[in-house]
């Protein structure tokens, strides 16, 4: 089981395993530091599952750590029959196992897309006010200015002045 949660410790996105014994004591991990921590059943992260009584609680439970960096995911890890040659059949638990992924891929191609969508926005941006300047330039202005030149010419009094209509 050792070599097992170590293997698994070491894959990519994998910030942290382990199993934790009935009383909330680290009994196997993936890293040496965290061997014999203990979990206090009133920390935040623990009430997750502990403010609900035994029978309603969920099979596993995920959940973001407060750093926000971190994915955890509780399982139970039921006495079954074959475990109760060792673990005795008293308890319906032997442990939890806890696996925590790291978001930063995840946050990393979050910061990726949304930076590629604000490119891509600022992009569109300015193609519409591209296009509506020119539109504005050429169905506004233009005649704007056809019609200025036509006004003048008539207050210079050529009366045969006209402004094209195209």
């Amino acid at each position: 089981l050792r070599r097992l949660i170590s293997d698994v410790g070491r894959e990519s996105g994998i910030a942290w395993i382990g199993v934790v014994d009935r009383e909330g004591r680290v009994q196997v991990s993936s890293t040496e530091n965290l061997m014999g921590h203990k979990f206090e059943v009133t920390a935040p992260e623990c009430n997750t599952c502990h403010a609900v009584a035994p029978a309603q609680r969920l099979r596993s439970t995920t959940l973001v750590r407060p750093d926000g960096g971190v994915l955890r995911t509780v399982t139970p890890i039921v006495n079954r029959e074959p475990c109760q040659r060792c673990h005795g059949s008293e308890h319906r638990l032997n442990g939890v196992l806890i696996i925590d992924r790291t978001l930063t891929p995840l946050q990393s191609a979050i910061a990726t897309s949304r930076t590629q969508v604000l490119v891509g926005s600022a992009a569109a941006l300015f193609a519409l006010m591209a296009s509506l300047g020119f539109a504005v330039e050429r169905l506004v202005l233009a005649r704007l200015r056809r019609l200025r030149k036509a006004a003048r010419l008539l207050g210079q009094g050529e009366i045969d002045a006209r402004a094209r209509a195209d």
